[in-house]
């Protein structure tokens, strides 16, 4: 019937899972992260997508065409990501990725130096702000070429030093 009809067309399925769902770092170094993903064939049309991050609700997305994107400033370390498509039949099982957001690190804290005769020694703690990925420090004495030290370092140590005044930079 014609009443049948109208009530077929009118069905509304629920969306399948998003596809292609990507997540990467806007740029190395920087806590903004590029989220994105495109509507599936198959299934109804979504209204929303809901973006959740380490299982949390993080964002509702208005559907726009055939794709969709989403940028958040997270925090450092590993974080996953879901995007599920919504309308008014339901919600479609997520599609989930990881990212890792990395950041420089801070610069080493509680720095002191010390010398004693023509040999200088400076120690110092980790900084506040890694991220867990820290890789070195970088040791410049008197504007000289940077020495590399491994991740597990906490001090250096320079002999036979010109009596005056040095400059010591130490970076993470």
């Amino acid at each position: 019937t014609r009443a049948q009809l109208l009530q077929l067309a009118q069905t509304v399925t629920i969306p399948a899972a998003p596809t292609r769902l990507t997540a990467r770092p806007a740029s190395v170094g920087s806590r903004k992260v590029n989220v994105t993903w495109r509507a599936a064939a198959a299934g109804g049309r979504p209204d929303t997508y809901q973006v959740r991050v380490d299982g949390h609700q993080a964002a509702t997305v208005k559907a726009s065409g055939s794709t969709g994107a989403w940028s958040p400033q997270l925090t450092p370390g590993t974080h996953t990501i879901a995007v599920a498509a919504h309308n008014t039949a339901g919600l479609s099982a997520p599609a989930e990725t990881t990212v890792t957001v990395v950041v420089r690190p801070g610069p080493p804290t509680n720095l002191q130096v010390a010398t004693a005769g023509l040999r200088l020694t400076a120690a110092w703690a980790p900084p506040a702000q890694d991220a867990g990925k820290l890789t070195g420090y970088r040791v410049r004495l008197d504007g000289r070429a940077p020495i590399t030290l491994a991740a597990t370092a906490t001090s250096y140590t320079a002999k036979g030093l010109a009596t005056g005044p040095h400059t010591l930079q130490v970076a993470a």
